[in-house]
């Protein structure tokens, strides 16, 4: 003998067929809805893989470190670029560095040169030159 379907498995046959026809089904994930609702992201078939975002992202870090290494780097180097005009008073004419943090710098004060040593927390005169007389012109 046939069992006759309560209510309930009425109810749910007829929700499966109304679904079915709409373009939705009841199993979960099977299908895609016939029709995309507004706004809602579509799905990607390829998604990056995450080795290659880390890659990519440890390279741009190490681009930008590398850009501002070279940027401090070139900055010491070319310290004396727009500091000012060279006919001041004070000027420094040549630098050299006679230690990891002990330099020797020749200044220019007016007609006189002076002989500096700088260091950790002091600078000391060495030698003041005379000032030299300007080269004869040949006549």
């Amino acid at each position: 003998m046939a069992r006759i379907p309560s209510e309930r498995w009425r109810r749910a046959l007829r929700n499966a067929v109304w679904l079915g026809a709409t373009g939705f089904t009841t199993v979960a994930g099977a299908a895609e809805p016939a029709a995309r609702k507004f706004a809602q992201p579509a799905a990607t078939s390829a998604t990056p893989a995450p080795v290659s975002s880390l890659a990519q992202v440890t390279f741009s870090l190490a681009l930008v470190l590398a850009a501002v290494f070279a940027a401090a780097w070139l900055l010491k180097r070319v310290r004396g670029v727009g500091s000012g005009t060279q006919d001041g008073v004070l000027r420094v004419v040549a630098e050299r560095a006679v230690g990891p943090r002990e330099r020797v710098v020749l200044l220019q004060v007016g007609e006189r040169q002076v002989l500096v040593g700088v260091a950790n927390g002091s600078v000391r005169s060495l030698q003041a030159f005379a000032p030299t007389p300007p080269p004869e012109a040949a006549a």
